[in-house]
């Protein structure tokens, strides 16, 4: 499978995934900031049978899927149109800043709010299918 051929349409890949029927590979594109669903058992220069694109406008590190929850998770940066969730590793925390879009100009910004999480590789966020 040549996923990064024109039908293919990654910009970036990072993290995949595969179904534990083994049947669909998830995708990471930080490129594209989504999540691309291959079929698995397929050749070619192949198109994603969909692509899951509302994760909040920020890079996609990483992906998993729970077949026992069919659940997709996401890693990376969100950001929900207002509001920017970051996680740091060295400092073990995740910070949201709140309305980033109107920081125009602005240094050294302190978070609106920080957690204390373990050494976080990045923020993530959980899907459902309706």
């Amino acid at each position: 499978m040549d996923l990064l051929a024109v039908d293919g349409g990654l910009l970036t890949p990072r993290g995949i995934a595969l179904n534990e029927a083994q049947d669909r590979l998830f995708v990471a594109d930080t490129g594209a900031a989504d999540i691309k669903v291959f079929a698995a058992k397929v050749f070619g220069d192949v198109a994603p049978i969909f692509a899951i694109n509302d994760l909040g406008g920020g890079p996609v590190w990483d992906t998993y899927y729970d077949d026992a929850s069919d659940m997709l998770f996401a890693a990376g940066v969100a950001f929900n149109g207002i509001n920017l969730y970051i996680a740091e590793k060295a400092n073990s925390m995740v910070l949201r800043y709140d309305g980033v879009l109107a920081l125009a100009d602005a240094n050294n910004v302190a978070a609106t709010a920080m957690i204390d999480v373990i050494n976080p590789e990045s923020v993530q966020l959980a899907f459902t299918t309706p």
